[in-house]
């Protein structure tokens, strides 16, 4: 059976707005607002400093760097070793937040956030999350390179390192080779999948592109709500779609929903069956 793209789509809809998926659209939400203050600070204090050195100043259309043109009205005035740091720490809480929005979505709880699935190794699975991110980036840009053709396979075919290491517990290593395993057989399906969601979330963002002629810091703020409905939106999507397959391979496997093997674990722990939670 191929993936039913309309199941994942509807199953992801009806998981965005249901009461766990808005608490994770509030989650990302701040984390968005948390991150424009330190990135708006850190393009300011980037701005100040080479000022003092009096460096040559990107102008507007520049492709790197600060632009005297810039707004930051999120910007506060942050120490730049501080702003480093943050920043360094904002990747592993974005990693950390997709890991447990993951496990939600994973779950048949849609009243709160599972018990476990923002504390169950957490450290590791971040950790493994961003390497194995990295990774598959740059597996994708390397087939990109070859040809357009190759990149997109590769990146269909590493659509679900995340779920593989959020769900099933599973190593970047493994996840990597086990994402390119569930996706054979599905991946036009999967393109397919992708492709609806991205013009659902262009169409989404578009209207915020006005508000930024009017206001800056009010063109800001409701882009980042809009990017965090967004967000969760594409998560919930692609995680049902991968619960489609994980469930195929078990009944292919043999397993079932108690007796799976350590690989499928994760699924099994509390978090994925109840609705417990907070």
């Amino acid at each position: 059976m191929s993936l039913q793209i309309d199941d994942a789509l509807r199953e992801g809809f009806q998981r965005t707005f249901a009461r766990s998926g808005l608490l994770l659209v509030a989650v990302f939400v701040a984390f968005g607002f948390a991150n424009a203050v330190i990135s708006q600070s850190l393009s300011q204090q980037l701005f100040e400093w080479m000022t003092s050195f009096d460096q040559p100043i990107p102008q507007e259309g520049a492709p790197f760097g600060p632009r005297m043109d810039q707004e930051t009205p999120f910007a506060l005035p942050i120490p730049l070793p501080a702003l480093a740091l943050l920043s360094l720490l904002t990747v592993l809480i974005a990693e950390a937040i997709h890991i447990v929005a993951i496990r939600v979505f994973a779950s048949e709880n849609t009243e709160s956030i599972p018990d476990g699935a923002a504390t169950r190794r957490i450290g590791l699975a971040t950790i493994n999350g961003v390497v194995g991110g990295i990774v598959a980036g740059v597996l994708t840009v390397l087939g990109l390179i070859l040809l357009i053709v190759p990149g997109i396979y590769v990146a269909i075919s590493l659509f679900f390192v995340r779920q593989e290491i959020a769900v099933a517990d599973k190593n970047f290593v493994d996840a990597l080779a086990d994402s390119w395993s569930l996706t054979d057989g599905d991946r036009w399906e999967l393109l397919g999948l992708a492709i609806i969601v991205i013009v659902i979330n262009l169409v989404a963002s578009s209207p915020t592109t006005v508000l930024f002629f009017l206001d800056q810091a009010i063109g800001t703020a409701v882009s980042l709500v809009v990017s965090g409905l967004t967000t969760v939106f594409g998560i919930a999507v692609a995680t049902r779609a991968y619960e489609q397959l994980r469930r195929e391979r078990e009944a292919d496997l043999g397993l079932d929903g108690e007796n799976g093997s350590d690989d499928v674990a994760g699924t099994d722990t509390g978090w994925n069956t109840g609705n417990n939670g907070v």
